[in-house]
Protein backbone atom coordinates (compact mmCIF):
# COMPACT_ATOMS: atom_id res chain seq x y z
CA UNK A 1 0.00 0.00 0.00
CA UNK A 2 1.12 3.22 -1.47
CA UNK A 3 0.52 5.42 1.72
CA UNK A 4 2.59 8.73 0.33
CA UNK A 5 0.14 9.09 -1.77
CA UNK A 6 -3.27 10.14 0.18
CA UNK A 7 -5.29 8.23 2.86
CA UNK A 8 -7.71 6.51 0.47
CA UNK A 9 -10.39 7.68 -2.04
CA UNK A 10 -14.12 7.14 -2.11
CA UNK A 11 -16.53 7.75 -4.57
CA UNK A 12 -19.02 10.77 -3.27
CA UNK A 13 -21.68 9.67 -5.73
CA UNK A 14 -22.77 7.14 -7.59
CA UNK A 15 -24.09 6.68 -11.38
CA UNK A 16 -24.08 3.11 -13.54
CA UNK A 17 -21.52 2.29 -16.19
CA UNK A 18 -21.64 4.33 -19.60
CA UNK A 19 -21.17 0.86 -20.93
CA UNK A 20 -24.45 -0.39 -19.82
CA UNK A 21 -26.49 2.45 -20.07
CA UNK A 22 -27.81 2.65 -23.72
CA UNK A 23 -29.21 -0.46 -23.71
CA UNK A 24 -32.62 -0.21 -22.83
CA UNK A 25 -34.23 1.79 -25.49
CA UNK A 26 -32.87 -0.26 -28.72
CA UNK A 27 -35.30 -3.51 -28.02
CA UNK A 28 -37.09 -2.64 -30.63
CA UNK A 29 -34.95 -4.20 -33.28
CA UNK A 30 -32.63 -2.15 -32.80
CA UNK A 31 -30.75 -4.28 -30.60
CA UNK A 32 -30.39 -7.36 -32.78
CA UNK A 33 -29.16 -5.58 -35.89
CA UNK A 34 -26.60 -3.93 -33.93
CA UNK A 35 -25.09 -7.37 -32.29
CA UNK A 36 -23.37 -9.60 -34.67
CA UNK A 37 -25.15 -12.18 -36.25
CA UNK A 38 -22.53 -14.66 -35.19
CA UNK A 39 -24.04 -14.28 -31.90
CA UNK A 40 -27.35 -16.08 -31.94
CA UNK A 41 -25.72 -19.08 -33.90
CA UNK A 42 -23.20 -19.12 -30.76
CA UNK A 43 -25.63 -18.35 -27.75
CA UNK A 44 -26.31 -21.64 -26.96
CA UNK A 45 -22.76 -22.57 -26.54
CA UNK A 46 -22.34 -19.36 -23.87
CA UNK A 47 -25.51 -20.34 -22.26
CA UNK A 48 -26.27 -23.09 -19.58
CA UNK A 49 -26.46 -26.65 -21.68
CA UNK A 50 -29.84 -27.01 -20.87
CA UNK A 51 -31.01 -23.61 -22.16
CA UNK A 52 -31.77 -22.73 -25.83
CA UNK A 53 -31.20 -18.85 -26.58
CA UNK A 54 -31.45 -16.47 -29.45
CA UNK A 55 -30.52 -13.03 -30.03
CA UNK A 56 -34.40 -11.89 -28.89
CA UNK A 57 -34.18 -14.12 -25.30
CA UNK A 58 -35.20 -11.68 -22.57
CA UNK A 59 -32.21 -11.44 -19.97
CA UNK A 60 -33.90 -9.17 -18.08
CA UNK A 61 -37.10 -6.23 -17.86
CA UNK A 62 -38.11 -3.23 -16.50
CA UNK A 63 -41.66 -2.02 -16.72
CA UNK A 64 -41.67 -3.60 -20.33
CA UNK A 65 -37.75 -1.89 -20.82
CA UNK A 66 -36.06 -5.17 -22.27
CA UNK A 67 -32.49 -6.10 -22.17
CA UNK A 68 -31.53 -8.79 -24.78
CA UNK A 69 -29.35 -11.31 -25.52
CA UNK A 70 -27.82 -9.56 -28.29
CA UNK A 71 -27.68 -6.52 -26.54
CA UNK A 72 -26.49 -8.15 -23.17
CA UNK A 73 -23.63 -9.80 -25.75
CA UNK A 74 -22.69 -6.27 -27.80
CA UNK A 75 -22.12 -4.67 -23.94
CA UNK A 76 -19.82 -7.69 -23.13
CA UNK A 77 -17.72 -6.92 -26.56
CA UNK A 78 -17.96 -3.22 -25.58
CA UNK A 79 -16.48 -3.72 -22.30
CA UNK A 80 -13.39 -5.59 -23.67
CA UNK A 81 -13.11 -3.03 -26.95
CA UNK A 82 -12.72 -0.20 -23.65
CA UNK A 83 -10.46 -2.59 -21.69
CA UNK A 84 -7.97 -2.92 -25.12
CA UNK A 85 -8.75 -6.61 -25.68
CA UNK A 86 -7.42 -7.56 -28.85
CA UNK A 87 -9.95 -7.33 -31.58
CA UNK A 88 -9.55 -10.53 -33.19
CA UNK A 89 -10.09 -12.39 -29.95
CA UNK A 90 -12.90 -9.99 -28.65
CA UNK A 91 -15.86 -12.85 -29.45
CA UNK A 92 -14.19 -15.48 -28.27
CA UNK A 93 -13.46 -14.13 -24.99
CA UNK A 94 -16.72 -12.85 -24.64
CA UNK A 95 -18.73 -16.06 -25.51
CA UNK A 96 -15.98 -17.38 -22.96
CA UNK A 97 -17.43 -14.62 -20.64
CA UNK A 98 -21.06 -14.44 -21.01
CA UNK A 99 -21.94 -16.87 -18.26
CA UNK A 100 -19.98 -15.14 -15.54
CA UNK A 101 -20.88 -11.14 -17.23
CA UNK A 102 -24.20 -11.82 -17.52
CA UNK A 103 -25.46 -11.69 -14.16
CA UNK A 104 -23.67 -8.48 -13.44
CA UNK A 105 -25.19 -6.93 -16.59
CA UNK A 106 -28.76 -7.54 -16.34
CA UNK A 107 -28.24 -6.30 -12.36
CA UNK A 108 -26.50 -2.87 -13.91
CA UNK A 109 -29.43 -3.03 -16.64
CA UNK A 110 -31.99 -3.08 -13.93
CA UNK A 111 -30.60 0.18 -12.00
CA UNK A 112 -29.88 1.75 -14.98
CA UNK A 113 -33.35 1.40 -16.51
CA UNK A 114 -34.96 2.15 -12.76
CA UNK A 115 -33.06 4.93 -12.46
CA UNK A 116 -33.51 6.75 -15.38
CA UNK A 117 -37.00 6.58 -15.45
CA UNK A 118 -36.94 8.25 -11.74
CA UNK A 119 -34.95 10.73 -13.18
CA UNK A 120 -37.40 11.47 -15.92
CA UNK A 121 -40.12 11.61 -13.50
CA UNK A 122 -38.14 14.29 -11.82
CA UNK A 123 -37.13 16.48 -14.03
CA UNK A 124 -33.93 15.92 -14.44
CA UNK A 125 -32.06 16.51 -17.50
CA UNK A 126 -28.52 16.92 -18.99
CA UNK A 127 -27.73 19.81 -21.19
CA UNK A 128 -25.94 19.78 -24.70
CA UNK A 129 -23.26 21.77 -22.69
CA UNK A 130 -23.14 19.20 -20.13
CA UNK A 131 -23.04 16.47 -22.36
CA UNK A 132 -20.04 18.91 -24.58
CA UNK A 133 -18.02 19.12 -20.86
CA UNK A 134 -18.38 15.25 -20.39
CA UNK A 135 -16.46 14.31 -23.77
CA UNK A 136 -13.91 17.27 -23.25
CA UNK A 137 -13.01 16.00 -19.62
CA UNK A 138 -12.54 12.15 -21.40
CA UNK A 139 -10.77 13.74 -24.61
CA UNK A 140 -8.53 15.13 -21.99
CA UNK A 141 -7.57 11.82 -20.16
CA UNK A 142 -6.96 10.17 -22.92
CA UNK A 143 -3.12 9.26 -24.37
CA UNK A 144 -1.85 11.77 -26.56
CA UNK A 145 -1.81 9.07 -29.07
CA UNK A 146 -5.81 8.36 -28.92
CA UNK A 147 -8.61 10.64 -30.20
CA UNK A 148 -12.53 10.60 -28.82
CA UNK A 149 -12.87 9.16 -32.06
CA UNK A 150 -10.65 6.02 -31.30
CA UNK A 151 -12.55 5.59 -28.31
CA UNK A 152 -15.90 4.98 -30.28
CA UNK A 153 -14.16 2.97 -32.43
CA UNK A 154 -12.70 0.76 -29.51
CA UNK A 155 -16.25 0.49 -28.13
CA UNK A 156 -18.34 -0.40 -31.57
CA UNK A 157 -20.07 2.65 -30.75
CA UNK A 158 -21.16 6.20 -32.87
CA UNK A 159 -21.57 9.63 -31.54
CA UNK A 160 -24.53 9.79 -31.60
CA UNK A 161 -24.98 6.87 -29.45
CA UNK A 162 -22.30 7.91 -27.32
CA UNK A 163 -24.23 11.27 -26.41
CA UNK A 164 -27.25 9.66 -25.91
CA UNK A 165 -25.48 7.21 -23.25
CA UNK A 166 -23.79 10.10 -21.63
CA UNK A 167 -26.95 11.94 -21.65
CA UNK A 168 -28.95 9.82 -19.52
CA UNK A 169 -25.82 9.22 -17.52
CA UNK A 170 -26.14 12.67 -16.48
CA UNK A 171 -29.58 12.59 -15.54
CA UNK A 172 -29.30 9.89 -12.78
CA UNK A 173 -26.17 11.65 -11.96
CA UNK A 174 -28.18 14.65 -10.70
CA UNK A 175 -30.81 12.41 -9.32
CA UNK A 176 -28.12 10.81 -7.29
CA UNK A 177 -26.44 14.26 -6.57
CA UNK A 178 -30.32 15.70 -5.13
CA UNK A 179 -30.94 12.32 -3.33
CA UNK A 180 -27.41 12.39 -1.45
CA UNK A 181 -26.57 16.35 -1.11
CA UNK A 182 -27.34 16.44 2.42
CA UNK A 183 -25.12 13.47 3.60
CA UNK A 184 -22.07 14.43 5.34
CA UNK A 185 -20.12 12.29 8.20
CA UNK A 186 -20.18 13.79 11.20
CA UNK A 187 -16.95 14.98 13.78
CA UNK A 188 -17.74 11.95 16.29
CA UNK A 189 -17.91 9.65 13.32
CA UNK A 190 -14.66 10.68 11.94
CA UNK A 191 -13.01 10.71 15.36
CA UNK A 192 -14.10 7.09 16.21
CA UNK A 193 -12.86 6.14 13.02
CA UNK A 194 -9.82 7.43 13.18
CA UNK A 195 -9.41 5.74 16.63
CA UNK A 196 -10.59 2.61 15.73
CA UNK A 197 -8.42 2.04 12.31
CA UNK A 198 -5.26 3.91 13.87
CA UNK A 199 -2.54 1.05 12.65
CA UNK A 200 -3.54 2.76 9.30
CA UNK A 201 -2.25 6.43 10.73
CA UNK A 202 0.95 4.82 11.62
CA UNK A 203 4.10 6.81 9.39
CA UNK A 204 7.33 4.50 9.46
CA UNK A 205 10.58 6.49 10.33
CA UNK A 206 11.80 8.22 7.17
CA UNK A 207 15.07 10.11 5.69
CA UNK A 208 15.78 12.88 3.29
CA UNK A 209 18.84 11.90 1.69
CA UNK A 210 20.75 12.90 -2.03
CA UNK A 211 23.79 10.79 -3.11
CA UNK A 212 26.18 10.64 -5.41
CA UNK A 213 26.45 7.47 -7.56
CA UNK A 214 30.02 6.78 -9.34
CA UNK A 215 28.18 3.85 -11.53
CA UNK A 216 29.63 0.43 -12.31
CA UNK A 217 28.64 -1.98 -14.72
CA UNK A 218 29.71 -4.45 -17.16
CA UNK A 219 33.02 -5.54 -16.74
CA UNK A 220 33.74 -2.68 -14.54
CA UNK A 221 31.92 -4.48 -11.58
CA UNK A 222 34.24 -7.41 -11.26
CA UNK A 223 37.80 -5.16 -12.74
CA UNK A 224 39.48 -4.53 -9.46
CA UNK A 225 41.30 -1.06 -11.05
CA UNK A 226 38.73 0.04 -12.47
CA UNK A 227 37.12 -0.71 -9.00
CA UNK A 228 39.58 1.18 -7.16
CA UNK A 229 39.49 4.28 -9.71
CA UNK A 230 35.74 4.56 -8.88
CA UNK A 231 35.84 4.65 -5.45
CA UNK A 232 39.26 7.20 -5.73
CA UNK A 233 36.37 9.30 -7.47
CA UNK A 234 33.93 9.05 -4.82
CA UNK A 235 36.62 9.78 -2.22
CA UNK A 236 37.80 12.71 -3.95
CA UNK A 237 34.42 14.23 -4.24
CA UNK A 238 33.54 13.12 -0.40
CA UNK A 239 36.68 15.45 0.48
CA UNK A 240 35.32 18.36 -1.75
CA UNK A 241 32.20 18.35 -0.02
CA UNK A 242 33.60 18.12 3.47
CA UNK A 243 35.52 20.96 2.54
CA UNK A 244 32.49 22.95 2.03
CA UNK A 245 32.18 22.36 -1.54
CA UNK A 246 27.93 22.57 -2.45
CA UNK A 247 26.77 18.89 -2.83
CA UNK A 248 23.92 19.99 -5.10
CA UNK A 249 26.68 21.36 -7.53
CA UNK A 250 28.96 18.29 -7.39
CA UNK A 251 26.20 16.00 -7.95
CA UNK A 252 25.20 17.37 -10.91
CA UNK A 253 28.15 17.08 -12.28
CA UNK A 254 29.73 13.76 -11.46
CA UNK A 255 26.45 11.49 -10.48
CA UNK A 256 25.65 8.54 -12.61
CA UNK A 257 21.97 8.56 -11.50
CA UNK A 258 19.33 10.25 -13.22
CA UNK A 259 18.64 11.80 -9.75
CA UNK A 260 21.72 14.14 -10.77
CA UNK A 261 18.69 16.61 -12.33
CA UNK A 262 17.66 17.25 -9.20
CA UNK A 263 20.88 17.64 -6.82
CA UNK A 264 20.92 13.98 -6.32
CA UNK A 265 18.06 14.28 -4.49
CA UNK A 266 16.52 11.13 -3.82
CA UNK A 267 13.33 12.44 -1.29
CA UNK A 268 12.28 10.65 1.01
CA UNK A 269 12.10 7.10 1.99
CA UNK A 270 11.51 4.33 4.69
CA UNK A 271 13.68 1.56 5.81
CA UNK A 272 13.11 -1.55 3.02
CA UNK A 273 13.05 0.98 0.09
CA UNK A 274 16.80 0.87 -0.37
CA UNK A 275 19.21 -1.85 -0.99
CA UNK A 276 20.75 -2.68 2.43
CA UNK A 277 23.85 -1.08 2.89
CA UNK A 278 22.72 2.18 1.00
CA UNK A 279 19.51 1.93 3.69
CA UNK A 280 21.86 1.05 6.74
CA UNK A 281 24.23 4.11 6.05
CA UNK A 282 21.63 6.63 5.39
CA UNK A 283 19.20 5.51 8.78
CA UNK A 284 22.59 6.05 11.10
CA UNK A 285 23.44 9.49 9.61
CA UNK A 286 22.06 12.23 11.52
CA UNK A 287 20.71 15.73 9.38
CA UNK A 288 23.28 17.16 7.17
CA UNK A 289 26.19 14.64 7.77
CA UNK A 290 28.00 12.99 4.88
CA UNK A 291 28.60 9.08 4.93
CA UNK A 292 31.63 7.15 3.87
CA UNK A 293 32.09 5.81 0.84
CA UNK A 294 29.41 3.49 0.34
CA UNK A 295 29.63 0.27 -2.05
CA UNK A 296 26.59 -1.70 -3.08
CA UNK A 297 26.05 -3.69 -6.48
CA UNK A 298 25.55 -0.26 -8.18
CA UNK A 299 29.00 1.38 -7.75
CA UNK A 300 30.28 3.70 -4.88
CA UNK A 301 27.89 5.95 -3.47
CA UNK A 302 28.45 9.32 -0.82
CA UNK A 303 24.88 9.85 0.80
CA UNK A 304 24.03 12.99 2.58
CA UNK A 305 20.84 12.88 4.85
CA UNK A 306 18.95 16.55 4.82
CA UNK A 307 15.91 15.50 6.74
CA UNK A 308 14.42 12.62 9.20
CA UNK A 309 11.27 11.71 10.52
CA UNK A 310 10.60 9.90 13.34
CA UNK A 311 8.02 7.29 13.29
CA UNK A 312 4.51 8.53 14.31
CA UNK A 313 1.15 8.72 14.03
CA UNK A 314 -0.50 10.74 11.80
CA UNK A 315 -2.21 13.37 12.96
CA UNK A 316 -5.98 13.75 12.59
CA UNK A 317 -6.07 17.21 11.01
CA UNK A 318 -3.89 15.81 8.31
CA UNK A 319 -6.28 12.73 7.63
CA UNK A 320 -9.54 14.19 8.38
CA UNK A 321 -10.80 15.19 5.16
CA UNK A 322 -9.56 12.11 3.51
CA UNK A 323 -11.62 10.19 6.43
CA UNK A 324 -14.61 12.60 6.02
CA UNK A 325 -14.68 11.72 1.91
CA UNK A 326 -14.48 7.89 2.96
CA UNK A 327 -17.63 8.08 5.31
CA UNK A 328 -19.92 9.96 3.79
CA UNK A 329 -19.64 8.44 0.19
CA UNK A 330 -20.62 5.04 1.96
CA UNK A 331 -23.13 7.02 3.47
CA UNK A 332 -24.16 7.88 -0.23
CA UNK A 333 -23.52 4.49 -1.75
CA UNK A 334 -25.41 2.78 0.63
CA UNK A 335 -28.46 5.61 -0.26
CA UNK A 336 -28.41 5.07 -3.97
CA UNK A 337 -28.66 1.32 -3.09
CA UNK A 338 -31.84 1.80 -1.33
CA UNK A 339 -33.14 3.90 -3.96
CA UNK A 340 -32.66 1.22 -6.10
CA UNK A 341 -34.46 -1.28 -3.59
CA UNK A 342 -37.08 0.71 -3.49
CA UNK A 343 -38.12 1.33 -6.80
CA UNK A 344 -37.10 -2.16 -7.68
CA UNK A 345 -40.13 -2.90 -5.29
CA UNK A 346 -42.39 -1.00 -7.43
CA UNK A 347 -41.77 -1.56 -10.64
CA UNK A 348 -42.07 -4.64 -12.55
CA UNK A 349 -38.76 -6.76 -12.76
CA UNK A 350 -37.90 -9.66 -14.80
CA UNK A 351 -34.33 -11.31 -14.18
CA UNK A 352 -34.28 -14.31 -16.87
CA UNK A 353 -32.25 -16.64 -14.16
CA UNK A 354 -31.44 -19.34 -16.32
CA UNK A 355 -28.79 -16.92 -17.97
CA UNK A 356 -27.82 -14.95 -14.88
CA UNK A 357 -27.17 -17.14 -12.20
CA UNK A 358 -23.38 -17.68 -12.29
CA UNK A 359 -21.97 -20.49 -14.64
CA UNK A 360 -18.57 -22.04 -14.90
CA UNK A 361 -16.69 -21.44 -18.41
CA UNK A 362 -18.79 -23.32 -21.21
CA UNK A 363 -17.00 -22.79 -24.29
CA UNK A 364 -14.84 -25.70 -25.12
CA UNK A 365 -12.94 -24.23 -27.62
CA UNK A 366 -10.81 -21.89 -25.03
CA UNK A 367 -9.61 -23.32 -21.67
CA UNK A 368 -9.04 -21.11 -18.79
CA UNK A 369 -5.71 -20.93 -19.41
CA UNK A 370 -6.10 -19.29 -22.63
CA UNK A 371 -8.50 -17.31 -21.66
CA UNK A 372 -5.76 -15.51 -19.13
CA UNK A 373 -3.17 -15.66 -21.38
CA UNK A 374 -5.55 -13.45 -23.63
CA UNK A 375 -6.45 -11.12 -20.53
CA UNK A 376 -2.68 -11.12 -20.12
CA UNK A 377 -2.04 -9.71 -23.56
CA UNK A 378 -4.54 -6.89 -22.70
CA UNK A 379 -2.30 -3.65 -22.61
CA UNK A 380 -1.78 -2.68 -18.69
CA UNK A 381 -3.64 0.60 -19.54
CA UNK A 382 -6.53 2.01 -17.65
CA UNK A 383 -9.79 1.10 -19.37
CA UNK A 384 -10.90 3.95 -21.35
CA UNK A 385 -14.19 5.06 -20.36
CA UNK A 386 -16.88 7.58 -21.72
CA UNK A 387 -16.93 10.49 -18.79
CA UNK A 388 -20.97 10.28 -18.20
CA UNK A 389 -20.44 12.64 -15.36
CA UNK A 390 -17.66 13.86 -12.46
CA UNK A 391 -18.33 11.13 -10.49
CA UNK A 392 -18.85 7.20 -11.12
CA UNK A 393 -19.47 4.19 -9.18
CA UNK A 394 -17.00 2.89 -7.06
CA UNK A 395 -16.78 0.64 -3.93
CA UNK A 396 -15.26 2.14 -0.89
CA UNK A 397 -11.93 0.89 -0.61
CA UNK A 398 -10.50 -0.54 2.28
CA UNK A 399 -8.82 2.47 4.64
CA UNK A 400 -4.45 2.62 3.80
CA UNK A 401 -1.80 3.52 6.21
CA UNK A 402 -0.70 7.16 6.38
CA UNK A 403 2.81 5.98 5.09
CA UNK A 404 3.89 3.15 4.26
CA UNK A 405 6.67 2.36 0.72
CA UNK A 406 5.66 2.44 -2.37
CA UNK A 407 8.06 -0.12 -3.77
CA UNK A 408 11.60 -0.83 -3.57
CA UNK A 409 13.45 1.79 -4.13
CA UNK A 410 17.26 1.27 -5.59
CA UNK A 411 19.57 4.37 -5.10
CA UNK A 412 20.28 4.88 -8.73
CA UNK A 413 16.31 5.65 -9.15
CA UNK A 414 15.53 9.02 -9.10
CA UNK A 415 12.79 9.53 -6.19
CA UNK A 416 10.73 10.95 -8.23
CA UNK A 417 10.34 7.50 -10.30
CA UNK A 418 10.75 5.57 -7.72
CA UNK A 419 7.50 6.88 -5.61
Amino acid sequence: MNASKSLFFCAICATVSVLVAGCGDKNKDEGAAGASKSDAAEATKAAPADVEVTDETVVAEVDGEKLTYAEAMKTVKRMLGAQGAPAEQVDMIAKQMAPRALPQIAEQFVATALLKAEAAKKGFKATAADIDEAISNTVAKLPDDMTFADVLEKMNITLDEARKEMSEGLAINKLIEDVTKSMKAGEEAIAKFYEENARYFEKPEQVEASHILIKLDGADATNETAKAAAKAKAESLRAQILAGTNFAELAAIHSDCPSKAQGGNLGSFGRGQMVKPFEDAAFALGTNEVSEVVETQFGFHVIKVTGKTPAGKTPLAEVREQIEEHLSGEQKMEAVQKLIEDLKAKAKVFINEALTKPQPPAVPEMSEEDLNAALEAVPASEPVAIESAPVEVKPAEEAKPAEAPAEVKTPETPAAEAK
